[in-house]
């Protein structure tokens, strides 16, 4: 059993992280899916169950399979470039008020 587990981690971390990203939004909207389909009004709710249970395993499935894909590193990394966008925006500097200064050909002189 445990030749097989490391055989799968081998063989999906073969995978470009890409396709770990691709299952990972997949794995989102069978989520959303899996829960958004309880608010239909015109599915019986034995229906609604097991429409629940199906959608919800495979979200768990792709979940799985796209943290297996990226593995540590990648988790990592995604992680990193999703912290540095959202702290590469800076809000704009408050402008400074200019003072007026008095141009030196309107000044009178001094006699």
């Amino acid at each position: 059993m445990r030749d097989f587990r490391q055989r799968l981690r081998i063989w999906l971390q073969g995978f470009s992280p890409q396709t770990g990203i691709n299952l990972l939004i997949i794995c989102l909207i069978l989520h959303i899916i899996a829960f958004g389909q309880f608010a239909l009004p015109f599915f019986p709710p034995s229906t609604k169950k097991t429409i629940g249970v199906v959608v919800f395993s495979l979200a768990k499935a792709f979940q799985y399979t796209g943290l297996g894909i990226l593995g540590v590193e990648g988790y990592k990394k995604l992680k990193d470039r999703i912290l540095k966008r959202n702290n590469g925006f800076k809000m704009p500097q408050k402008r400074r008020r200019r003072t007026l200064r008095k141009s030196r050909s309107s000044a009178t002189p001094k006699a």
